[in-house]
C-alpha cells in the first residue's frame, strides 16, 4: 500500500506540474509579444563632418576611440583646428524606451534657456526634442532628441562677442543631418521637406 500510494502522490504531482504549465503557456501565448527595441550601437549614430561648414571636421580620437565610440554611449566632437568653438554630439542607446525617456528628461531640465527664434526646424520623426540657447560664459544652443531607446545631445558653441563656434542658422542643417542619420538606422522615412 505504501508503494500504490507514494506512486498516487506523484502522479498528482506530476499532472499538477503539467497543469499549471500549460496554463502559463496558455496565458503567455494569449497576449501580444512586446516589439523588440533597435540594438543598433550607439557610435552608428554619430555623424561625420558632411553636416558642417566648410573646415570644420570631425576631431581625431586617436588611441581614444574606444573610449569615445561605445555600443551604448557614443560621443563624438567637431571643430575647426586651432580656431575656439566646437560641437559635441553624444548618442545613449538603452534597453527600454522608458530608460532613454528619463535620460531626455534629466537633460532637457538642466537646460533653462530658450528657444531660438532663428531657428524654426522641428524633427518629424524624433519621438521627444528640444532646443535651447543663451549664453552660459559664451553663446551656445543645446538639443535633445530622442527617438525609441536612442537619445542623442548635441552641444553647440556659437559665434558672438565672446565666443567662436557655428552662426546659429547653421545648427539647422546639423539637426537634419541627425534625423537622417536616424531614419536610415531606424528604417523611418523623412517626410519630403
Amino acid at each position: 500500500m505504501n508503494d500504490d500510494y507514494f506512486s498516487l502522490k506523484l502522479a498528482v504531482a506530476v499532472f499538477g506540474i503539467l497543469a499549471l504549465m500549460t496554463l502559463s503557456c496558455t496565458v503567455s501565448l494569449g497576449q501580444p509579444a512586446p516589439t523588440p527595441m533597435p540594438t543598433i550601437p550607439a557610435y552608428d549614430w554619430l555623424l561625420n563632418a558632411e553636416p558642417f561648414p566648410e573646415r570644420w571636421q570631425a576631431d581625431p580620437c586617436d588611441q581614444y576611440c574606444e573610449r569615445a565610440e561605445r555600443p551604448h554611449n557614443a560621443l563624438r566632437t567637431f571643430g575647426i583646428v586651432n580656431v575656439p568653438g566646437h560641437v559635441i554630439q553624444q548618442v545613449f542607446y538603452f534597453g527600454s524606451e522608458r530608460s532613454a525617456r528619463a535620460k531626455f528628461q534629466r537633460y532637457e531640465e538642466t537646460t533653462s534657456f530658450s528657444n531660438p527664434e532663428e531657428i524654426s526646424y522641428c524633427s518629424p520623426i524624433a519621438d521627444e526634442q528640444y532646443l535651447r540657447c543663451g549664453v552660459d560664459k559664451i553663446p551656445a544652443c543645446w538639443a535633445g532628441l530622442r527617438y525609441e531607446n536612442y537619445f542623442v545631445y548635441l552641444y553647440f558653441s556659437i559665434e558672438g562677442e565672446r565666443g567662436s563656434g557655428l552662426k546659429i542658422e547653421e545648427v539647422e542643417s546639423i539637426l537634419r543631418a541627425i534625423d537622417e542619420r536616424a531614419g536610415e538606422l531606424l528604417g523611418i522615412p523623412l517626410p519630403d521637406q
